[in-house]
């Protein structure tokens, strides 16, 4: 518990820690009456400059009818007036620093009596890290194969594949079909649910249930109906066949090389093959981080700031939806709620490993300097083709210093514990 000096003085302001739960404390502040009314009184003055009150000049309305007039404003305006002055030396005094705005649980507000609050404040975790050097983690390799590499071939020739009309005369599973259709619902058509040569593969997921088998073993020219669910809505669509396609690959030949801009197949597949063992060194590097950051988050459990975890949560499911393009009728409901369950253990533990490796670089005294910061941007700056983008770069590491030098230090501290680890 910790007090203004001279407690028990009734000329001064109080306050103390009533409850910890977590990242979250509950504080109590009393200021004397005396305080509570030259706050009531600045509080009318502001008004009564800014009141309109008819029959009244700006300004010169009487105090009496604005307190009674004003009531609700002037009491907002003595609560903030009161928070914002002797809020913060409360804070200070208890060591508290809020990581979101502290929120009054309860007010007392009474003429000729010491203004009371409650006031619930959300605080960093506390904890000691532990268990960060000598991680034992195991180090897989992902070497550029021939399996790896014939792979990659495939999947490069696969992106330059054209559709051919296929020779077949009916719809197989491994074809594209090009097809009319026409929602209907109890015999009436949906105007809505309407499309023309809409090409369809059927060797991938379809986001209409049921299309892709109706159309299976269809000819050209034939018209169908085929019962499907769209959006969780049961219609039938009215289909015509237009054509039917398959896809081509382009040969694996120098032709192929010239097109992806080299001289040789040989210097293609040995451009592919640099590419592969880079990613494949990439991936090798994420799986220790990975393991490191398993082992640290099993180590180090404690609390993380409910509002800090909400709003994490909260972007995460903005994100999904903009990228899905989910309709908010399908979004409001169960969606988001099955979406949020599973985002939530993601979502703290990235923020729970945030504060161990912060805790970590203050423990070992790591920190970005301003020639990490500079090189940072010099690398940045590097990448900028026009003076315009320079400048933007430029202007965006002068207003984001403080988050960029937390991304460095962050960055900088992996690297730390990832060189004492014991790899296998």
């Amino acid at each position: 518990m910790a007090l203004f000096a001279g407690i028990g003085s009734s000329d001064k302001p109080t306050f103390k820690k009533i409850k910890e739960d977590g990242c979250e404390v509950s504080l109590s502040l009393t200021v004397p009456a005396a305080f509570a009314q030259d706050a009531e009184h600045n509080a009318l003055a502001r008004l009564q400059q800014r009141a309109r009150l008819p029959g009244f000049r700006p300004g010169k309305a009487p105090l009496d009818l604005i307190k009674k007039n004003l009531e609700a404003r002037l009491r907002q305006e003595i609560i903030e007036d009161l928070l914002e002055k002797h809020l913060p030396a409360a804070l200070k005094d208890l060591a508290l620093e809020p990581v979101t705005t502290p929120v009054a649980t309860s007010i007392s507000l009474e003429d000729g009596k010491p203004f009371k609050a409650e006031i619930k404040v959300e605080v960093p975790p506390r904890f000691v890290p532990k268990d960060y050097a000598k991680i034992a983690v195991k180090k897989i390799e992902h070497p550029a194969d021939e399996e790896s590499l014939s792979k990659r071939l495939t999947d490069l020739r696969e992106a330059h594949a054209r559709l051919e009309k296929a020779e077949d005369e009916s719809v197989a599973a491994g074809h594209y079909a090009v097809i009319d259709y026409q929602g209907v619902q109890n015999g009436k058509h949906l105007p809505e649910i309407k499309g023309e040569a809409e090409l369809i593969d059927l060797s991938s997921e379809q986001l209409t249930e049921g299309l892709a088998q109706g159309l299976l073993g269809m000819k050209r020219g034939e018209t169908k109906d085929i019962p499907v669910k769209l959006r969780e809505r049961a219609v039938s669509l009215s289909t015509t066949l237009r054509e039917i396609k398959k896809k081509v690959l382009p040969e694996l030949d120098g032709e192929f090389a010239k097109d992806m801009g080299f001289a040789t197949l040989d210097e293609l597949k040995a451009k592919i093959k640099e590419v592969v063992e880079e990613e494949g060194r990439k991936k090798t590097a994420d799986d220790v981080s990975a393991q490191i950051e398993k082992a640290l988050l099993a180590a180090n459990k404690f609390p993380v700031p409910p509002s800090l975890l909400a709003h994490r949560i909260e972007r995460r499911l903005e994100r999904i939806k903009e990228q899905m393009r989910i309709p908010d009728e399908q979004w409001a409901g169960k969606m988001s709620k099955e979406l949020e369950g599973k985002i939530k253990p993601l979502a703290e533990s990235e923020l729970r490993m945030g504060y161990i490796l912060a805790a970590v670089a203050e423990k070992e005294k790591i920190a970005a300097t301003d020639e990490d910061i500079k090189a940072e941007m010099d690398k940045d700056l590097g990448q900028t083709k026009t003076p315009a983008e320079a400048d933007e770069i430029k202007k965006f590491y002068e207003h984001r210093r403080e988050d960029i030098a937390a991304m460095i230090r962050e960055r900088k501290t992996m690297a730390f514990i990832r060189e004492k680890a014991v790899i296998a």
